[in-house]
């Protein structure tokens, strides 16, 4: 719940910078007016976890990594092979999303893209942690008492957004290219999203099976 607290606020500071300049002032009017009251209700439980910070353990049962995550390095390399995002499988993730990131890199001037190849970039940032960073986190309110591994699922919604609207962008410039091209291409992508579907299924039922054995 923290990460995805940290998570919405970042985006939506973001989302309100990265835009057509003329109204930039009206989107952190109401940037504001969103997070005045965001603070308030959240008060009753920050206010009193701040107060207690001195209490609180910082567990050492936990594996560093869930603390540090695991680097720039090791990430990215995990990333390039296809295997950060289809471990397990045949890389069909890794290239949706390698489509989709190129038409949105072809198309940086319009406000989507930009805002999507952003936050996309932004949240695989800070899934390296703080073995890349270190005490620079701090710097944007990120504590030692966060598991900075769970940006990964930060970043990995963040890259299926922007896959998805670079295919659909792809797909339509297909269209006016030769329809029956565009038409080989949505099958090629069902084809691979039904094989991730059924591999996610496995992993589901693995999932429930061992649930009702602990």
């Amino acid at each position: 719940h923290f990460i995805f607290g940290y998570v919405s606020f970042v985006t939506t500071v973001l989302l309100a910078l990265i835009g057509p300049t003329g109204e930039r002032s009206r989107r952190l009017v109401r940037l504001a007016t969103i997070f005045l009251p965001a603070l308030l209700l959240l008060a009753w439980f920050v206010v009193p976890l701040f107060l207690a910070r001195d209490t609180i353990n910082h567990s050492r049962w936990e594996a560093a990594w869930k603390w540090d995550s695991f680097g720039a390095r090791f990430i990215l390399t995990e990333l390039f092979f296809g295997r950060l995002l289809d471990a397990g499988r045949a890389p069909l993730l890794w290239l949706i999303v390698g489509i989709g990131t190129a038409v949105a890199c072809c198309s940086i001037r319009e406000t989507l893209p930009r805002r999507l190849l952003l936050l996309t970039g932004l949240w695989l940032a800070f899934f390296f942690g703080r073995e890349t960073w270190g005490h620079l986190l701090l710097l944007v309110a990120v504590p030692a008492d966060l598991h900075l591994h769970r940006f990964q699922a930060a970043f990995e919604l963040s890259a299926i957004i922007l896959a998805a609207w670079g295919v659909e962008r792809a797909v339509v410039l297909l269209t006016r290219i030769d329809r029956w091209i565009a038409v080989g291409a949505v099958g090629c992508i069902a084809a691979a999203l039904v094989t991730i579907g059924f591999e996610r299924a496995r992993y589901l039922e693995q999932n429930r099976a061992w649930g009702e054995a602990n």
